[in-house]
């Protein structure tokens, strides 16, 4: 891969917030990478993707919980029925890939142990992105 325009400070921001709210949507609490590093986005020209990453889902009153403190629209929300399946990973890497098209965003590179996603601080959790590169499209 040639190396890609990284993001205005703008584009980041909108690319996060973005980001974030589609994990609420599909309730995934964080995507963390194995020992080796991982990713997601376009391995090669039209083939977008997931390597080595763990996929961690919220519980179903994590998940209400998240709809509402970002103010979702309920609609959008893909509800979670119990105990999640490789199966749930599907339509949200779908929509990422249609997501980092929009916004620009080519790959985002995981490294050993890089986590996206909500992480505990104190009572409250944050959204964090940790170990992580973006890279924007060419």
């Amino acid at each position: 891969m040639t190396d890609q325009p990284p993001l205005t400070p703008a584009q980041a921001t909108r690319f996060v917030q973005a980001l974030l709210e589609l994990m609420v949507t599909h309730g995934l609490r964080g995507l963390e990478a194995r020992q080796a590093g991982g990713q997601l986005g376009l391995s090669r020209p039209g083939q977008f993707e997931t390597g080595d990453l763990t996929f961690h889902f919220m519980t179903p009153g994590e998940h209400r919980s998240a709809v509402q403190a970002y103010a979702l629209p309920e609609d959008r929300v893909q509800a979670s029925q119990g105990a999640r399946t490789e199966q749930d990973i599907e339509p949200f890497v779908r929509a990422a890939g249609q997501l980092f098209d929009l916004h620009g965003v080519a790959t985002l590179l995981f490294a050993a142990g890089g986590y996206l996603g909500f992480r505990a601080n104190g009572p409250s959790r944050e959204f964090v992105l940790d170990g992580i590169t973006v890279r924007g499209q060419a």
